[in-house]
């Protein structure tokens, strides 16, 4: 698989042909990570219905837009 960049250092990303992506298959998780302004959070038992973007405004983040 070919390699991208990544914006984080120490972190790799690789390419995924829309062919694999058809093979992904849900899976419940008990964390998720991300980073967000140069900062790890850590979101124990996320809501799988919850968009992302609801999850900031809920926290104070409010340039972030939904279209």
């Amino acid at each position: 698989m070919q390699q991208i960049a990544s914006p984080l250092q120490g972190w790799e990303w690789e390419y995924l042909s829309p062919d694999l992506l058809t093979e992904i298959k849900p899976v419940e998780i008990s964390k998720l990570c991300f980073i967000l302004n140069g900062k790890l959070v850590e979101v124990e038992n996320p809501d799988p219905q919850q968009l992302l973007v609801h999850y900031l405004r809920e926290s104070g983040h409010t340039g972030t837009k939904v279209s």
